[in-house]
């Protein structure tokens, strides 16, 4: 009798943030932090002043640090800590879909919370949900939706611009409330 030779597994997959959206943090950051440093250097600043410029800092770093990494033991999130799940405890991997709460794919894990994916993040130059989906497919993982690249709705950028919009005139409201 002949052997079934078993496929080689698919290469470990490592998803980041882009590029643009860390390179545009650190020049958000440099924006942030400039005030702060220039009243602290002049004087006029305490310690406060100092903590102001110290958080935009922090949110950089844990940018840089956060990843998605899976291979044949399963996926690591990392971003304030690394949360490892393994494969026997991922139901599905779910897609975009309109019936979904969520808007973006997730991991739907056991007995715990879905580990979302971000739809900005790239994998080998493609999408992580595409990218993860042979290894799903191998240790035997539901796949729910649309997992292709070609089948995502991409995110509204003009939504997103708002709602950063709408954050900064809100802090420039309750700056101007807490000042007076």
């Amino acid at each position: 009798m002949a052997r079934r030779r078993r496929k080689p597994e698919p290469d470990p997959v490592i998803a980041r943030p882009p590029r643009w959206m860390l390179f545009g943090s650190i020049g958000l950051v440099v924006l942030l932090v400039w005030p702060p440093v220039a009243a602290v250097v002049t004087g006029q600043g305490g310690p406060g002043m100092i903590l102001l410029g110290i958080w935009p800092v922090l949110v950089v770093v844990l940018i840089w640090r956060s990843r998605l990494v899976v291979d044949s033991d399963g996926v690591a999130f990392t971003f304030l800590a690394t949360r490892q799940v393994p494969w026997s405890g991922i139901e599905a991997l779910v897609g975009v879909t309109s019936k979904s709460g969520l808007r973006s794919p997730y991991l739907r894990v056991r007995d715990d919370r879905p580990i979302p994916i971000n739809p900005f993040w790239r994998a080998d130059g493609g999408s992580v949900t595409a990218a993860i989906e042979p290894w799903a497919r191998r240790k035997g993982v539901r796949v729910e939706g649309p997992v292709s690249e070609a089948e995502q709705r991409r995110p509204r950028f003009v939504f997103i611009g708002l709602l950063i919009l709408l954050g900064g005139v809100i802090g420039l409201i309750a700056a101007r409330l807490t000042a007076t």
